[in-house]
């Protein structure tokens, strides 16, 4: 039986702590903004203040939240993306080391 021989190789990222927590937070935010909408209550970041009729200000501060929801739903995506991203080539890596050990193996 032949030798076993393993190379050095760079490992993979592991996932970053901090993505996983702005994650968290994220939802967080989105579960806030969705209950404020819901209860009718405008958080403090949403206060317009406009010269104008209070049926136009009200309309201006839920869109402002709604807005927000979009944009958090957006990033949402991003950092799942990254985190897949992120796995799949952790998981690529791997498999090719395996591979690599394989075939190192049945031809030596």
């Amino acid at each position: 039986m032949s030798n076993l021989e393993f190379k050095l190789v760079k490992h993979a990222p592991s996932i970053n702590i901090r993505r996983g927590k702005s994650r968290y937070q994220n939802v967080t935010h989105i579960f806030f903004n969705k209950q404020c909408l819901a209860k009718k209550i405008i958080p403090n970041y949403a206060k317009v203040k406009i010269p104008a009729a209070q049926k136009t200000q009200n309309r201006a501060q839920t869109t402002q939240i709604k807005e927000e929801i979009k944009f958090l739903y957006k990033k949402k995506g991003k950092i799942n993306k990254d985190l897949y991203m992120l796995s799949w080539n952790s998981c690529n890596n791997n498999l090719l080391l395996l591979l690599y050990c394989c075939v190192n193996t049945v031809f030596n």
